[in-house]
């Protein structure tokens, strides 16, 4: 079962912590071809939500959450040092937030209304960071990942001493086999007999990236963003991002 995050940011004013509803963070588009599948593009629009996309290495660092672990709880990496525990939610989050984590009938969900509000989902782990904290982190500290990668994956890749674009903390089903890299080497090589019903992957080590590049877009992209918003005379602890997680 995957995890997904769910985020706010409030910046505090006059001593009270308002709700962020300016379109300043970074939009994605998906698209779909045969030969690439689905892509994830930065679109030229906006939205308000710091930061929704599925990245197991950010919400360790974050939270603690799926902290090396991946499908049934296979080692996906180097343990990851977090900026923070989960805290629960702020004790003075603003109230539209407050709101977000109460009861709501069956017809709210599928409102307009819902498409306007960023909302907290009340699952679990649910935390709060300034932009403070966020600032004064390593993010220099080296990791490294691990994960399944398939026959044309690690061949284009790992293979030639690059990163992979996609992997999998755990593969199986009828006509998946695993193989050792040794192995892998062989096959792709041409002296490892194969067979034509199946499918070989491989569970291996990448190398080493840092931390602000396992973060990816939320370090590039986000960060600075929150930075746009420290009110006039304020400073970074007047910023903050509110998230919890579902599973």
């Amino acid at each position: 079962m995957g995890t997904d995050i769910h985020m706010a940011a409030e910046v505090r004013k006059n001593g009270k912590w308002q709700l962020v509803t300016e379109c300043v963070f970074p939009h994605y588009d998906f698209s779909f071809s045969k030969e690439k599948g689905w892509e994830r593009s930065i679109s030229d629009r906006k939205t308000f939500c710091p930061y929704n996309n599925r990245n197991y290495d950010l919400f360790a660092m974050l939270a603690d959450v799926r902290n090396g672990t991946g499908f049934a709880g296979c080692v996906t990496g180097d343990h990851i040092n977090p900026i923070s525990e989960p805290k629960g939610y702020p004790k003075d989050m603003c109230d539209e937030l407050r709101s977000d984590l109460g009861e709501h009938d069956d017809d709210w969900w599928d409102s307009e209304e819902y498409d306007k509000r960023p909302h907290l989902s009340d699952e679990h782990s649910g935390s709060y960071l300034t932009l403070k904290e966020l600032l004064a982190y390593d993010w220099t500290q080296g990791h490294h990942s691990k994960g399944f990668l398939s026959q044309k994956e690690y061949a284009t890749s790992i293979y030639r001493g690059g990163y992979p674009k996609s992997w999998s903390g755990g593969v199986y089903g009828k006509g998946i086999v695993h193989v050792s890299e040794e192995d892998m080497k062989k096959i792709i090589e041409g002296t490892y007999p194969v067979k034509p019903n199946e499918e070989y992957y491989v569970f291996c080590t990448f190398p080493s990236e840092t931390y602000a590049e396992k973060a990816g877009e939320f370090y590039d992209l986000t960060i600075p963003a929150l930075k746009t918003l420290i009110p006039e005379g304020g400073t970074e602890e007047d910023v903050r991002v509110v998230f919890d997680f579902d599973s």
